[in-house]
């Protein structure tokens, strides 16, 4: 059993987020698809166990005059102190048994941001559950407030992550392929 996280660069990988999403979701009123998920800046990262989808996680670039990046948080106040492209990860979906849980929601999200920040992304907005909170820290997101309604609006400055990331590598020529990594657990 292997578990594989990379960024969905097919058709077929969409569509296979997109049901996952569906299967996830289904018995929430919450919007499955949005206007969001065709735009080109927009990041789909997928996460299969042997050929079944897992995890999936959607980033958009914040936009502070668009709804979506403002619910359930306005982090628009926090943008404004910004300079660069700003990210918002802004849908997770997860169908793990409970002991995949946390390790899978860390290397999806770990990757969301490794993407994010190859695309140029200087910061990326999270309103996160504070169940998770403690994955989050781990990997340098900061609060941006106290939890409202459930959530924890955090932010992360990608530059921070690549360095940690970048450091664990003895030989720095194997950077040269980073653009195809993938996780595999």
């Amino acid at each position: 059993m292997s578990i594989t996280i990379k960024q969905a660069r097919t058709s077929k990988q969409l569509v296979d987020i997109l049901e996952h999403r569906h299967a996830c979701h289904y018995h929430s009123d919450g919007k499955i698809v949005d206007h969001m998920d065709v735009l080109p800046s927009t990041l789909n990262i997928v996460a299969y166990l042997d050929s079944s989808v897992v995890a999936s996680a959607r980033v958009t670039l914040y936009e502070k005059q668009n709804s979506f990046c403002n619910e359930p948080y306005d982090f628009s106040e926090s943008c404004d102190k910004l300079n660069g492209l700003v990210g918002h990860l802004d849908m997770v979906a997860l169908s793990l048994p409970e002991h995949l849980f946390s390790t899978i929601y860390t290397y999806l999200i770990k990757m969301c941001v490794y993407q994010v920040a190859l695309k140029g992304f200087k910061y990326i907005f999270y309103s996160a559950p504070p169940t998770m909170y403690a994955e989050l820290q781990a990997l340098g997101f900061k609060n941006l407030a106290d939890p409202q309604n459930d959530i924890l609006p955090c932010i992360l400055k990608t530059e921070d992550f690549m360095k940690s990331f970048v450091s664990v590598f003895a030989d720095k020529e194997i950077l040269r392929f980073q653009e195809v990594f993938y996780y595999t657990i």
